[in-house]
């Protein structure tokens, strides 16, 4: 459908997109980085609560020459995706780009290999030859 109400909706919509910190209820959120959204911490201790306080759980990124901080920050960050040293954290077509929490919708992340499993009938052949 062009027009009409669906379109009316959609520029209404448009017009009243709002950029926040990604854990206000009620805005609009899509790929983006700025300023808000990138901070310099001195601790993981305070980073990563900055991560897990948002209703949101689609990616973070950390910037660190220290192996042990980024296993830590990946482990505790509760997000679907993790970039260590990349500002934005996307995976190969194969793997999953889905977030978690209000990020994510449905059953399953209907791409990589849970879409390739979804859509997959299986089937397992035991046989033994003399």
């Amino acid at each position: 459908m062009v027009g009409g109400r669906l379109l009316d909706q959609l520029v209404e919509r448009t017009k009243a997109l709002a950029v926040g910190n990604g854990s206000r209820q009620g805005v609009e959120m899509g790929p983006l980085v700025s300023s808000d959204h990138c901070r310099r911490v001195d601790t993981l201790d305070d980073a990563i609560p900055l991560v897990n306080r948002s209703h949101y759980g689609n990616a973070t990124a950390i910037f660190t020459s220290s192996g042990k901080a980024a296993r830590e920050y990946s482990s505790r960050c509760e997000v679907g995706m993790v970039g260590v040293n990349v500002g934005v954290a996307a995976p190969m077509a194969f793997f999953p780009f889905a977030g978690w929490k209000h990020s994510f919708f449905g059953d399953l992340h209907a791409h990589g290999k849970d879409a390739v499993a979804f859509c997959t009938e299986q089937k397992v052949i035991m046989s033994r030859w003399f």
